[in-house]
């Protein structure tokens, strides 16, 4: 077969959608397929890894979902979320929100850990949900002048979910517009929630930074700007932070984590749980 017919059958096959196809059919075995859950767990050495960063940290703490799952699937219907997304047509990666249940590995760790029936109620990565969680637990009375950051952004779905507990002047997404743009990002917003998504070099530094919520992304990628601003808490996704257990070790400890998120408190800061209502 020649350079020509070789281009060719690619063109065939990306116009009969065949590199959908093919992602669409590795999703479903995710989701539904047990052994290949476990291929991709052991192929990630995920639960290797955790049992050692288990053995070596402390603060484990099984961390219970206690959110009204049925309230937030009628306020906040994943199906009309999703048609909205479909409709931006996005190019830079149209499969993500279509598949935020099982993006990576997190999916099947959050499967293993609260069961597969929850996730479907959410228009939600799986490691924000456990996120939500905590943040449903915190007291924000005691707190003015505060910013609570979702970076990166993306959509700022997220945002809809936390403005639950949290009001809008105190929240912020920031997100650098790389997979998404900003356009496609306002159009979401004005169909949804409302709010304004900021890029990273637009954050500001008049307020106490409180929480920064990392979802979906590497430690690595922002860590200047952890550095810079020094939140007091850092919620991240353990999938990454396992990772990377050394970047921020100079300016945090550990607060506690389980299978799914980590959440970091600044040195010498209090645990998150202070805060907490009693």
């Amino acid at each position: 077969m020649n350079l020509d017919e070789l281009n060719v059958i690619k063109k065939i096959y990306r116009f009969f959608k065949g590199p959908l196809i093919r992602f669409q059919f590795k999703e479903h075995l995710k989701k539904y397929y047990r052994p290949y859950r476990n291929y991709l767990l052991k192929k990630h050495g995920f639960e290797d890894i955790f049992f050692e960063f288990k053995k070596k940290n402390p603060m484990y703490q099984k961390i219970n979902l206690t959110l009204d799952h049925k309230k937030y699937l009628s306020e906040i219907n994943p199906d009309e979320h999703s048609q909205i997304v479909k409709n931006l047509k996005l190019s830079q990666n149209p499969y993500y929100f279509h598949n935020l249940h099982s993006y990576g590995i997190s999916g099947i760790v959050f499967d293993k850990t609260y069961g597969s029936s929850i996730k479907e109620k959410y228009f939600l990565q799986c490691p924000n949900i456990v996120l939500l969680e905590i943040i449903s637990r915190v007291n924000f009375n005691k707190k003015s002048n505060y910013y609570v950051v979702d970076i990166p952004s993306g959509l700022g779905n997220f945002l809809g979910y936390l403005n639950n507990y949290i009001p809008k002047e105190n929240l912020i997404g920031v997100d650098n517009f790389s997979q998404i743009s900003q356009e496609n990002i306002l159009r979401y917003q004005r169909q949804t929630f409302g709010f304004d998504i900021v890029s990273n070099s637009e954050l500001k530094k008049d307020l106490e930074h409180f929480i920064w919520i990392v979802g979906g992304l590497p430690i690595s990628y922002i860590i200047e700007e952890i550095k810079e601003f020094k939140p007091h808490y850092v919620f991240i996704e353990i999938n990454y932070y396992l990772q990377e257990t050394d970047l921020l070790n100079d300016l945090y400890d550990i607060d506690f984590f389980n299978e799914v998120v980590i959440i970091l408190k600044k040195k010498n800061e209090s645990s998150i749980q202070e805060f907490f209502k009693k």
